[in-house]
């Protein structure tokens, strides 16, 4: 069984603490890089948003230049485009609320 010292620190006195405590060190020493990880592939995820957008936005310009036009093509690509905004809104505060900038 560990005990803990004056700074609350686990002493180990046998050697599951000593496994124990080394796993839990490991994993600090990870956490770092996991949080990053993850930080790059939301972002990652936002500037695909972002290229989804803009090609929503040659969608919307197509459809209005068709002829005859296409009523509910062109409200497709228009709801389509909203929808991806709606998405990059809400991953940008996400991205604020995980990761908040200092």
């Amino acid at each position: 069984m560990s005990e803990k010292n004056e700074e609350g620190n686990a002493i180990c006195k046998t050697y599951s603490d000593f496994l124990k405590a080394s796993k839990d060190v490991i994993e600090g020493v990870k956490l770092p890089f996991k949080v990053k990880a993850a930080k790059n592939q939301l972002a990652g995820e936002i500037i695909d948003l972002e290229g989804q957008i803009a090609e929503g936005d040659l969608e919307v310009i197509k459809a209005k230049s068709k002829h005859p036009l296409k009523l509910d093509d062109i409200l497709k690509s228009i709801n389509n485009k909203e929808l991806l905004e709606r998405k990059l809104k809400q991953a940008n505060e996400l991205m604020e609320e995980l990761f908040p900038s200092k």
